[in-house]
């Protein structure tokens, strides 16, 4: 069974490249309305899963607009966290968010069933509508299927 298993792999991968086996999809948005009246409206179209770093969640970002980052956790002892990072004119800002700062903080994250060379895709959502300490809101819902690409490749805000 497992000869039968790898050479079906094989013929896969000789079809198709790792990626293509995953198929990741976004289908959402985030809007944040800043104090001063402005606005971004962010269409993730590229994710990283937690389990590169150690956490049940995914990174999102979008390479077509980049300069932010929604890292979505789900914490057993403590609930769904976000954390918002991006960059304008003024430098780098990070928000934190949790359930206390929000009406709606809702973060699923479970495995889709496929992994390749120990990399495993992730599906789920995060639904949030927060106002952060700083005024900040951040609000909207992205719906995520076979989240899979490496952490090395996406943007680094420590």
């Amino acid at each position: 069974m497992r000869r039968l298993l790898l050479a079906s792999l094989v013929l896969i991968a000789g079809c198709a490249s790792v990626k293509d086996l995953f198929v990741f999809s976004a289908n959402g948005f985030i809007d944040v309305h800043r104090p001063d009246g402005s606005s971004m409206h962010l269409v993730p179209d590229d994710c990283s899963p937690g389990t590169q770093q150690a956490f049940l969640g995914f990174d999102l970002y979008a390479r077509k607009s980049p300069g932010w980052t929604l890292r979505a956790l789900e914490d057993p002892l403590t609930g769904p966290a976000v954390r918002f990072v991006y960059t304008d004119g003024e430098g780098r800002h990070a928000e934190l968010l949790r359930g206390g700062q929000c009406t709606t903080l809702d973060v699923k994250a479970y495995p889709s069933g496929i992994a390749v060379n120990a990399i495993d895709a992730y599906s789920g959502s995060v639904a949030l509508a927060c106002t952060t300490a700083s005024g900040l809101v951040i609000a909207g819902r992205v719906d995520i299927v076979n989240c899979d690409s490496p952490a090395v490749a996406a943007p680094r805000f420590p």
